[in-house]
Parts: structure tokens; C-alpha cells; sequence
């Protein structure tokens, strides 16, 4: 086999360095970021030569070529302005290396306005971690474009609250949110939510952890729709901690529509029953209790009728 085209130290006879694990093979480029070596002057194009800031490398991708972005180990980033990071290149995705700790970590500080917006189509961010340094942050990422895939990310607890981490609008068709972990020990005092769909089509939120964020503020929980209807939706196999007597976990506009299975919901809520309010969503096999001493119950009901 000839020679593969990575320079400055990442070439390799046979088999690429890149390419591997978590990192998808690619016919773009490749740009790597790291705030401890890096700087926006570099080319971005090796480790050696990586740049300081996400942004920074979103600019160099070039539209709906397969561009990857790595995120060096140890990254840490503070997000001090709404859209300091904006993704408005299609189809780029942006992988963090590391593992635990050294996941690259983005701290929103400075103005409650401080954001992520994704503006472009087929963006996809993966293992890195997200915090609030500033009381009553509005929300980490807006995302209006289709196709934003989340994966394996996490919100780690702070002694600073958010309001929601995402925020959806009517164009995010096809979101996607996956194998990922919120958690949070700071309640804000407005209503809170993990995930705030504004519409959307297709929407996927499976396999994720939800812990804590929500407090006696009725109208909070994890997962809501606000003002537009989702259609098509799918939540599956997400597990949630769910604080607070009167909160719903999971509230979805009437009429919103889905398919809302295999979830399971340890709450404070008074009444464990309708953690769930989605009028015309299907639901199968999901679980709640409030009871410490006692495994889930069926919630809502199993149909015997038809």
C-alpha cells in the first residue's frame, strides 16, 4: 500500500493515524485545536500546529467536504459572548479526544447570552463537556439547522445554573442527542429544561442520562416543546433523575407527535404517575417510581383493550 497524504508527523505506511476509534475516516481535511499547545496563528493542520480556539478552526473547514475537527485532550475553552463559537460551516464534524477529565471542557461565563450557535446543516459534536460559570445562563447551544448530532457530551454540576443547555428551533429537523450525561446541582429560579424543542421534525433523544436540574418550578423537567409542535419525535432508553413534587420530566406541546418508549423516571413528584405529558405520542414500556423500596411501575397504563 502507498503512502497516506497526512503530513507533519501523522503520515503512516499502510495504516493512518487518523481515521480511527472515534475519529471518522474522511476525504476533507483534518484540524486540530488545543488551548495548551495551540494558537489561532497556526495553520491548524497538525497537532504541532494546532490552533487555540473551536471557532477558530470552524472557520479554516470548507462546506460539505467531510472536515473534522480534533479537539486535543486537556481543552479548555470559556465561551464568554452569544455565538463566540458559531458552527455556520455544513457538515463539519468536531470530535474531543480524552477521556474523564481530560475531555475537551467549555465554560459559559461572563453573560447569561452566552451561546453556541449552529447555523449550518449536518454538524455533529462529540465528547466534550459543557458548564455554566455564570448564574442563570439562558442556554448553552442554539441549534437551527437540521441535522446536529450530539454524542457522548455531558454538562457537568457547578455551583452556577442554566436555564436550558439546548435550545431548538422549527428548521432543526433530524436533532439527534445521544449517550450523553446532564447533570446539574444549581437550580435556577425561572423554569428550567436539559432540552427546549422549539418544532422540528424527527427529533432523537435515546440513551441519555438526565440527573437533577429541575426543581418545584411546575413547569420545568428535562425534556419540553415550546410554542410549536415536534412531529415524528423519538425518545428511547433515556434514564431520568427527576427532582422536584410537582415537575414533569418530559412535557411535549399538545399535538406534538412521536414515539416515547423504554424510558425510566425516578422522581419526587408527589404523584410518580404522568411524568410524561404528550397527548399524542405513543408510549411503551416506560417505568417510574417514587419509591425508594420499590422497582418502577408502568406508566401510563398497559393498553388491554385496543
Amino acid at each position: 500500500m502507498g503512502k497516506n497524504n497526512f503530513k507533519f508527523g501523522v503520515s503512516s505506511f499502510g495504516m493512518s493515524v487518523l481515521g480511527g476509534g472515534n475519529i471518522p475516516a474522511t476525504t476533507g481535511s483534518y484540524w486540530f485545536v488545543s488551548s495548551d499547545t495551540g494558537n489561532d496563528g497556526n495553520s491548524g493542520k497538525a497537532p504541532t500546529r494546532a490552533l487555540a480556539t473551536l471557532d477558530k478552526a470552524v472557520g479554516k473547514c470548507t462546506a460539505d467536504k467531510g472536515d473534522v475537527i480534533i479537539i486535543m485532550p486537556g481543552h479548555t475553552e470559556t465561551i464568554a459572548s452569544a455565538g463566540a463559537i458559531t458552527c455556520d460551516i455544513a457538515g463539519v464534524s468536531i470530535i474531543g479526544l480524552g477521556t474523564g477529565t481530560l475531555r475537551p471542557a467549555f465554560s459559559l461565563a461572563t453573560l447569561t447570552t452566552a451561546s453556541i450557535l449552529v447555523t449550518a446543516a449536518n454538524v455533529s459534536i462529540q465528547n466534550c463537556t459543557f458548564s455554566s460559570g455564570v448564574a442563570e445562563l439562558v442556554t448553552v447551544f442554539t441549534v437551527s439547522a437540521a441535522g446536529f448530532t450530539m454524542d457522548g457530551c455531558a454538562v457537568t454540576a457547578t455551583e452556577t445554573s442554566m436555564i436550558n443547555f439546548l435550545t431548538s428551533t422549527a428548521a432543526a429537523d433530524y436533532l439527534t442527542i445521544v449517550n450523553c450525561h446532564f447533570n446539574t446541582t444549581a437550580i435556577p429560579t425561572d423554569d428550567n429544561y436539559f432540552i427546549a424543542l422549539v418544532g422540528g421534525d424527527y427529533c432523537v433523544i435515546e440513551n441519555n442520562f438526565f440527573a437533577v436540574l429541575t426543581s418545584n418550578n411546575a413547569a420545568s423537567g428535562s425534556i419540553q416543546s415550546l410554542t410549536t409542535i415536534t412531529t415524528n419525535s423519538l425518545i428511547k432508553d433515556n434514564i431520568f433523575y427527576s427532582i422536584g413534587t410537582s415537575v414533569i420530566a418530559v412535557r411535549l406541546l399538545t399535538a406534538s407527535t412521536g414515539m416515547i418508549l423504554s424510558n425510566r423516571f425516578g422522581t419526587t413528584k408527589t404523584n410518580a404517575a404522568a411524568i410524561v405529558i404528550a397527548d399524542a405520542n405513543f408510549q411503551f414500556d416506560n417505568l417510574t417510581t417514587n419509591n425508594l423500596a420499590a422497582s418502577g411501575f408502568v406508566d401510563p397504563v398497559i393498553d388491554t383493550t385496543g
